[in-house]
């Protein structure tokens, strides 16, 4: 059903994705930990973007950037992908 999930796409103030940024996920004590990555071959690619399930409880999700900042969010609006980029120094 719509807002079932909450989708973040992370990005460099350049635009590009922010290959190797790291999301800590938590919800109700389970943890999981994502990683943008880059890679494709022959007819084929990666989509970049995570996808998080989106139930009742919300997400407190961490962001570990590539140049070593920390972001934090949480209260999501489920249905969408949210970009996201790091904050500024």
């Amino acid at each position: 059903p719509g807002g079932s999930w909450v989708g973040l796409d992370l990005r460099l103030p350049s635009g590009a994705p922010a290959v190797g940024a790291k999301i800590r996920g938590e919800l109700d004590g389970r943890k999981v930990v994502r990683e943008v990555r880059a890679g494709s071959s022959y007819l084929s690619c990666n989509d970049p973007r995570h996808l998080f399930p989106a139930p009742q409880s919300q997400w407190k999700l961490e962001i570990l950037w590539p140049g070593g900042t920390k972001s934090e969010i949480a209260d999501l609006e489920p249905g969408r992908y949210h970009r996201i980029t790091p904050p500024k120094p």
